[in-house]
């Protein structure tokens, strides 16, 4: 009995070093960082267009990384979007705007810091959840390309889903609004000589996502 209760004093040390690597590696493969793009359509709304319409829609992109927060449904993430943005009178069926038939193109690009929710942990690999639907939100600025290159204040926000395929490769779907807090986007700022009670400038962007997620493995001695 005593032989056995030395030999078990000198399995602790190991067992001990075991669950310690363990433990640390699952703690590694959760610090998950995560590169990615999407592509997909942007859509304005504003004195032009009073509300969201897919007649309106132009070409979008995005590139982002994220930070997933190790064992949380957190995530940080840095954001650049390219959106091109576009609008006529052609939608509102009032004889002035009929007549007056005023439009408007614009390049907008934007950097934004955002936070991210997850509702289920989508980090947590062993396997309970391969999907999670999210709600991000931040602030940014839609810095608007051209000769002026004028740039305004903006609060993205809104919501999609992802799908791990497999442990590095992630697939989602994504729509965020944003509101600029004015009325310049389009150019006009005169709202009550365009019948409008829209006192800021709306754009949108809906895509597919593309990502790849990499771990930071930690040695555990």
């Amino acid at each position: 009995m005593m032989k056995l209760f030395k030999g078990s004093k000198q399995l602790l040390p190991f067992v001990f070093v075991l669950f310690s690597s363990l433990n640390v590696h699952a703690q590694a493969v959760k610090h998950g960082s995560e590169l990615g793009f999407a592509l997909g359509a942007s859509n304005y709304s504003g004195d032009l267009v009073e509300r969201y319409r897919f007649k309106f829609y132009g070409p979008s992109a995005q590139l982002f990384y994220k930070y997933n927060v190790p064992g949380d449904v957190s995530v940080f993430r840095v954001n650049l979007l390219y959106a091109e943005l576009k609008g006529d009178e052609s939608a509102i069926d009032q004889n002035l705007q009929q007549f007056r038939q005023n439009s408007f193109e614009a390049s907008v690009f934007e950097p934004s810091l955002l936070y991210e929710y997850n509702f289920y942990n989508f980090r947590d690999l062993n396997g309970q959840y391969f999907m999670a639907p999210y709600l991000f939100g931040g602030i940014g600025a839609a810095i608007v390309l051209g000769e002026d290159g004028a740039g305004y204040f903006c609060l993205p926000f809104g919501t999609g889903i992802k799908v791990m395929v497999s442990r590095h490769i992630n697939v989602g779907l994504e729509f965020g609004a944003r509101l600029t807090f004015n009325d310049k986007l389009d150019g006009i700022e005169d709202a009550v000589q365009y019948s409008s009670s829209s006192n800021n400038d709306w754009y949108y962007f809906t895509g597919l996502t593309l990502s790849y997620t990499w771990y930071r493995q930690i040695c555990p001695f």
